[in-house]
């Protein structure tokens, strides 16, 4: 998959000389706090077109790096002038207005359809080109997957628990509860507007979803390490087939006059005088023409920012401060340009604080090679810095919280020490995204690499997907091929000593790994896999926030209150993920999506409906206040 790769320093030095007007946009980081007498006397303060004062520092050869503002800001964030009217060629009305038809958006536009409203789904690719990206759908309580595979019932409420305790509490507790009660319930929904014949043929064969029940084939799997649960159910729909049936019922079934409108991009949203959202302004990027869309409430579904640099610059500073010299920005192409988070934005909505969570970047994978990194689904050995001595628990969280700990290290050089149990071990892992599924062959495969790394001991073996091993007799014997100095390899070999001990006793004192991954590694021969220089910091495939919105999925602007007449779902909102994305089971990306979709379809027919409103200063309670040094509180006559 092509990406757009941006060394640190270059990223630095193109987004001093890159930003016009805006020097504040911070690259390393922002400080609310930084007061201009605490700057160092190598810098230069400077206020930018807002007023707002600037911080730049030049290094040694005259390279620009931004490092700390007293506030941030973007061009983006400019509300941009309306077009003239005589440019718009048409106006087109509809009682919804959804604007990117990705899983949410279409989700929210197939629910509103079934529910006999007239919705106009604007999509910025082209018809022909037109794909969506992934497959897998994490869902609890699907009774197709129950009926089909066998899946367990869960309790709702666990599941609930348990993300809550991934997001440390930080993230929109009514949003996540929908996800834990109709998750199940939206994935058999999603499938209901297909034939059954042709949903059968989606899933011929063993299910994608790594079934626990099937102790056979998995043994030793696991649905909780230490404190936190794990979930198998998954499968992977084809997605462009579900899509093709879903804008079928929409177009032309469901007799509401609702269609979509490709290749067109919605430029700004319109509100009225008191600032109600009425509809947005589009323009076909074929021809320039600009459309206007008027409905009665409409839903920003348009992904997320990470394919606009000016933006990740500005919202994701956490993770660039975190790159080091050897680091790169990898923007994955799969992302969005942000202009729906930018156009609530322009319209008064609140942005989210950071760190605003993405889908990686935030972690090295720690079993990767030199500039690239391999799955890291076999978390069973024992990890040591570049000082040789072990600094996490290797195993703690899911997949993508396990590396935390290397953000703020050197990572010039990391080792993992694994013995010859390792394929045994893997078949204890967790069905999170990421993890070696342990299927006989796949364990089969790892024995041979390592029969192949122990042929070839003294040299560096490649086992692939970016994994490189020493094998040895003992660890002190692949500490000596690997070439590190003494006072590193005397280190290696106390934290290893130490581990084991801790092992047999059944408590890691050092760092609480749980005692059911707590496995001894001594058994002989031994394989050093060694890491250099690793470039995944900062290497993302989407952003998974942006605007707040509240548990019906409108859009809250000043004083938190929702803006009316808008809504927002998917990854362009934010309060799904806390602080970073996580998966307790694989496909929770678009488990949501489909799932909060769809329930901002619900939200938005309620409001339509009047079941839910907006708040009227006729709705505020009656203030009573206390009497100045009487002690006693005034209200309303009785």
């Amino acid at each position: 998959m092509d990406k757009k790769e941006i060394s640190r320093r270059k990223f630095l030095k193109g987004a001093a000389a890159g930003t016009v007007g805006v020097a504040a946009a911070s690259v390393l980081g922002v400080s609310a706090f930084a007061a201009p007498d605490a700057v160092s006397s190598a810098s230069v303060t400077e206020e930018n077109e807002f007023g707002q004062k600037v911080v730049r520092v030049l290094d040694g050869d005259g390279v620009t790096k931004i490092t700390d503002t007293l506030y941030s800001t973007g061009t983006w964030r400019l509300k941009r002038e309306p077009v003239a009217e005589s440019a718009i060629t048409e106006t087109q009305e509809a009682d919804v207005l959804v604007i990117g038809n990705g899983y949410s958006g279409a989700a929210c536009a197939l629910w509103l359809a079934e529910q006999g409203y007239k919705v106009l789904v604007l999509e910025n690719m082209a018809e022909e080109r037109f794909s969506l990206f992934g497959g897998d759908q994490a869902v609890i309580n699907s009774k197709y997957i129950q009926e089909h595979y066998g899946a367990p019932e869960v309790d709702p409420l666990e599941f609930y628990h348990n993300w809550m305790l991934n997001t440390n509490n930080y993230c929109n507790q009514a949003l996540c509860m929908k996800f834990a009660q109709f998750s199940g319930d939206s994935f058999d929904w999603h499938l209901g507007h297909i034939p059954s014949d042709v949903v059968d043929k989606m899933f011929v064969g063993a299910p994608s979803y790594w079934d626990m029940t099937k102790k056979s084939m998995r043994e030793g799997m696991l649905d909780k390490i230490g404190d936190l649960r794990f979930y198998a159910p998954t499968l992977r729909p084809n997605q462009a087939t579900v899509a093709k049936y879903h804008r079928e019922f929409i177009e032309n079934e469901s007799g509401t006059g609702s269609k979509h409108i490709f290749g067109c991009h919605a430029e700004y949203l319109e509100q009225d005088a008191d600032g109600t959202v009425i509809g947005a302004v589009a323009k076909m990027n074929d021809t320039g023409d600009y459309i206007r869309v008027r409905a009665k409430y409409t839903v920003i579904a348009t992904g997320g920012f990470g394919g606009n640099m000016e933006m990740v610059q500005d919202l994701l500073p956490d993770m660039l401060y975190f790159m080091q010299d050897h680091d790169a920005l990898h923007a994955q192409q799969t992302d969005r340009d942000g202009s729906g988070i930018a156009m609530a934005i322009q319209a008064g909505a609140k942005l989210e604080q950071g760190p605003i969570p993405t889908m990686d970047g935030r972690l090295t994978w720690l079993n990767g090679g030199p500039g690239q990194g391999g799955s890291p689904g076999h978390p069973q050995g024992v990890w040591f810095d570049s000082y040789g001595k072990r600094f996490q628990n290797e195993f703690w969280g899911t997949i993508e919280h396990r590396g935390f700990p290397s953000l703020f290290m050197n990572r010039d050089t990391i080792y993992c020490l694994y013995d010859s149990d390792l394929p045994e071990r893997m078949r204890h892992v967790a069905p999170a995204h990421g993890s070696t599924d342990p299927t006989e062959g796949s364990l089969s495969g790892w024995r041979s690499k390592l029969e192949a790394a122990y042929a070839q001991k003294g040299e560096l073996y490649n086992a692939g997907q970016g994994i490189y091993l020493y094998a040895g007799d003992t660890v002190e014997e692949c500490c000596r091929y690997a070439g590190m100095s003494d006072r590193v390899r005397e280190n290696i070999l106390a934290s290893w000593a130490r581990y084991n001990e801790y092992a047999h006793a059944g408590r890691d004192e050092e760092f609480g790994r749980a005692p059911e991954v707590l496995f001894p590694v001594e058994k002989g021969p031994f394989f050093l896999q060694v890491v250099q220089e690793n470039a995944l910091i900062a290497n993302y495939m989407v952003t998974m926030g942006g605007l707040y919105v509240d548990g019906e999925q409108r859009v809250l602007g000043d004083e938190f209150l929702p803006i009316r007449g808008l809504f927002a779902t998917g990854n362009t909102t934010g309060g799904r993920f806390g602080r970073d994305y996580f998966t307790p089971t694989n496909g929770v990306s678009i488990g949501i999506a489909v799932c909060l979709g769809r329930e901002c379809g619900k939200s938005v027919q309620r409001q339509l409906e009047g079941e839910i409103w907006y708040r009227e200063e006729s709705d505020k309670p009656t203030r009573f206040e206390i009497a100045s040094g009487s002690g006693e509180a005034s209200g309303p006559p009785s």
